[in-house]
This record gives C-alpha cells, sequence and structure tokens, in this order.
C-alpha cells in the first residue's frame, strides 16, 4: 500500500540476519506498507506472534504529531469495516478507502510499534487516524540490533483501545517509513503467526 504523492516506497526484500530468514525493509524518507489479506476461518485466533528486528528508532520520530508519524517497525492487525457501528462520517470515508484499496478496505486497526521516545506500554490512537490504535512494544535503543520476540493477545488490546468487541479480522500488515521525518529507517521482520486464545507461544 502507498500512500501517493512524493512519500515514496519502502524496499522490502527477503534476506536472512543472523540465522533467521526475514524480510528486510529499508526506508530513505519514504514510507509504504506490505498488507496480507486475510481469508475467513480465523475467528479462533486470539494472540499474533513475529519476531522483528531494527537498526534504531527513527530519529525524530514522536507518535503524537504528524510531523513525527514514522516508526523502525509496525505489524498491523486490522479488522473489517463495520457500518453498522460507524457513523455518517466514517462511512463517508470508508468508500473512499474501498475505492483506493480496490476492495473491501480495513477498518479499525491495531498497531504495534517500535518507537523511539515513547515509553514502552504507551497505547494512543494514531496521530492520522482515530480508527488506528498505536501500541510502543519497543522503544528507543534499547534492544536494537537484536531479534525480539513478541506475542500479544490482539482482540484484548482492541477492547482496552476501542471499548468494544473486535470485529472479523480483515488482513496483517507490516510497514516501515521514515516519509514523515524526511529520515531513513531498517527493520527486519521474522515470521508473523496466529495463535489461540490460550497457550504459550509455540515454535
Amino acid at each position: 500500500m502507498v500512500f501517493g504523492g512524493d512519500r515514496g516506497e519502502t524496499i522490502y526484500q527477503p534476506d536472512s540476519l543472523a540465522g533467521t530468514r526475514c524480510l528486510r525493509a529499508q526506508a530513505k524518507g519514504a514510507g509504504s506498507a506490505l498488507i496480507y489479506l486475510l481469508p475467513d476461518g480465523y475467528d479462533s485466533a486470539a494472540r499474533l506472534g513475529w519476531r522483528w528486528w531494527v537498526r534504531g528508532p527513527v530519529a525524530g520520530g514522536d507518535l503524537t504529531r504528524k510531523e513525527g508519524d514514522d516508526f523502525a517497525a509496525r505489524v498491523y492487525v486490522n479488522f473489517r469495516f463495520e457500518p453498522s457501528k460507524a457513523g455518517p462520517f466514517h462511512r463517508l470515508k470508508q468508500r473512499f478507502a474501498n475505492r483506493r484499496f480496490g476492495g473491501e478496505a480495513p477498518g479499525k486497526a491495531v498497531v504495534y510499534v517500535w518507537g523511539n521516545q515513547s515509553p514502552v506500554g504507551t497505547l494512543a490512537l494514531s496521530a492520522y487516524s482515530d480508527q488506528a490504535a498505536v501500541i510502543v512494544l519497543r522503544s528507543g535503543l534499547d534492544e536494537a540490533g537484536a531479534w525480539v520476540t513478541e506475542e500479544r493477545n490482539f482482540r484484548a488490546d482492541f477492547r482496552e483501545a476501542f471499548g468494544d468487541e473486535p470485529p472479523a479480522i480483515h488482513s496483517v500488515g507490516i510497514m516501515t517509513d521514515a516519509d514523515d521525518t524526511q529520515s531513513s529507517a531498517e527493520a527486519c521482520y521474522g515470521e508473523i503467526f496466529f495463535l489461540p486464545d490460550a497457550g504459550a507461544l509455540a515454535r
């Protein structure tokens, strides 16, 4: 997914880092995302597991401002749009989004990020959209340059962020971007996989 204008595109390439097969993302004053549309049948999944690596945080990154809305790494869980729970404004925006997306665009999203200065555990709505809840899992240089494993109950995170039950899952996505700050970012994404509600991370 590209965002138009002069934002450019992040380069995503298969690679290997420290013995881990991954997708390497490099952004230089650019930003675009990769989205994987999910078929039906993920209703039993409640947790998402993945591994990620970043070279470092985005210089100037600040989730409270559009001018700083860049992250070395993001992992999205996107949910289907629910017209019955949306007002006229959001329904109109969704129609435009569907045209741009070339089909059914996602509705609300929970976005896990490797941030710059916000404390780990911060939960805030995106500076660009009140339909995306941003959760800071890693921040700054702590653990940068090393593979880190994550596991999140994205349904619980949705409830905390939006105060409602999550709809069906639409897609998952990743993004490394540095377009708002006109800086650079580099990350590697390992396996991303769904897990049922109960049980520890299976490898």
